[in-house]
């Protein structure tokens, strides 16, 4: 980052990521994270998102408390997310046609169902679970993911394009 108004941009989507999350922690699985880090990866590229994405990752923290395995799924994920759309952004370009938001809005659905596959992974390995615990800590979690995916369905389809538009009228010669 090189100008003070990437760092503007930057620091405004970690808040607004945080508080976003705090908002709509009360509802499993509803949330507009993933639209956001997936819009701002798409729109700005790789190296700005991994940072934006690695300080939310760790900034959030002093909300929702400091837990291991949080810290180090978050910083998987939300790292996975940068990289993967940031070199799809650059590869499919600014002009996002219906097919390519449709491509979008799928990998979005795939990478929110990682990141349940991702905690039922890391969380029993960090924590030292039992079999049976990760087998019920499993199971529990395919409900939320179900309604996750579908959150990121909607939201992605409803929110990447006008994010996009929003990113460029703020930051025009990315």
């Amino acid at each position: 980052m090189k100008t003070a108004k990437e760092i503007g941009i930057a620091g405004a989507i970690v808040a607004l990521l945080i508080s976003l999350q705090l908002v709509l922690s009360g509802v499993a699985g509803v949330e507009l994270v993933t639209v956001i880090t997936v819009s701002y990866a798409y729109y700005f590229g790789v190296k700005r998102a991994l940072i934006t994405n690695l300080s939310y990752s760790l900034l959030r923290c002093f909300v929702f408390g400091f837990s291991p395995n949080v810290i180090v799924l978050y910083i998987v994920y939300y790292c996975l997310i940068a990289l993967f759309f940031g070199f799809l952004g650059k590869k499919l370009g600014a002009n996002v046609t219906l097919k390519k938001l449709v491509v979008i809005v799928i990998l979005s659905c795939l990478f929110t169902a990682l990141f349940t596959v991702l905690d039922n992974l890391i969380t029993p390995l960090i924590t030292g679970m039992s079999l049976n615990g990760f087998k019920v800590y499993f199971l529990s979690s395919l409900p939320v993911m179900g309604v996750g995916v579908i959150n990121a369905c909607v939201t992605v389809s409803l929110l990447f394009y006008p994010l996009l538009k929003l990113y460029s009228s703020v930051y025009p010669s990315n």
